[in-house]
């Protein structure tokens, strides 16, 4: 009774947010959610044993920037909260002839946990090993596929990260995130790089990791 009673629940929120969605779709069959409910598990059950949280369906982001917007024709599979840092090593950059060198921050890393609506860790967000430059990778633990990213277009936020449009440059595993083509980071706080003068010839290779959050979308389809 309580499984229809919940499948009940998903046509009717499928309705809605084909309804809702225009040339975007926010929409996903059940059976791919399943993976998500049973990664909250007990962890979204009460003390009072009340049932465990279940993800709501993901909605589609507003207000965002002309520039980063997502193509015509893509579906959203998943929304999830990023907490973690961006990380910066202090670098020294060689003056031309009798020059001194510069020294500056440069971006090295994402490092984040990824959050479903539950408040449940289902991933992670790092840059490929050993990539020049760091290349933003996501993985989904709950199947463990995984999704590469490169940046199509930014939008700058005041004393934080810019928001980005970002395009599937590789995958890896079977599942969810497989089948990602675009992602986009929106509502970042914090995570910008440090002030320029923190960084001289005494803090050479030190590094730095300025803590941020983010929201990020995960569609499939599109151009």
């Amino acid at each position: 009774m309580a499984s229809a009673v919940l499948r009940g629940y998903w046509v009717s929120s499928l309705v809605v947010a084909l309804g809702a969605c225009g040339a975007l779709i926010a929409c996903h069959d059940t059976a791919d959610r399943s993976e998500d409910h049973a990664a909250a598990g007990d962890a979204g059950a009460g003390a009072g044993g009340e049932p465990a949280c279940v993800p709501a369906p993901p909605v589609l982001p507003t207000d965002v920037p002309a520039a980063i917007a997502a193509p015509a024709g893509v579906m959203l599979l998943r929304s999830l909260h990023a907490q973690g840092t961006q990380n910066y090593r202090c670098t020294a950059t060689p003056g031309q002839g009798e020059s001194d060198p510069t020294f500056g921050w440069v971006f090295v890393a994402p490092e984040a946990d990824l959050f479903n609506a539950c408040g449940v860790k289902v991933g992670s967000h790092f840059a490929v090993p050993d990539s020049a430059p760091p290349a933003p990778e996501w993985k989904y633990e709950v199947d463990g596929s995984r999704v590469i990213g490169v940046k199509v277009e930014s939008a700058p936020v005041m004393d934080s990260i810019p928001e980005l449009l970002l395009k599937e440059n590789g995958h890896e595993g079977a599942g969810v995130f497989a089948a990602v083509t675009f992602v986009q980071r929106l509502q970042t706080v914090g995570g910008a790089a440090p002030a320029a003068a923190t960084c001289d010839v005494e803090h050479v290779d030190d590094i730095e990791k300025v803590p941020y959050s983010a929201q990020y979308y995960f569609y499939s389809g599109g151009d």
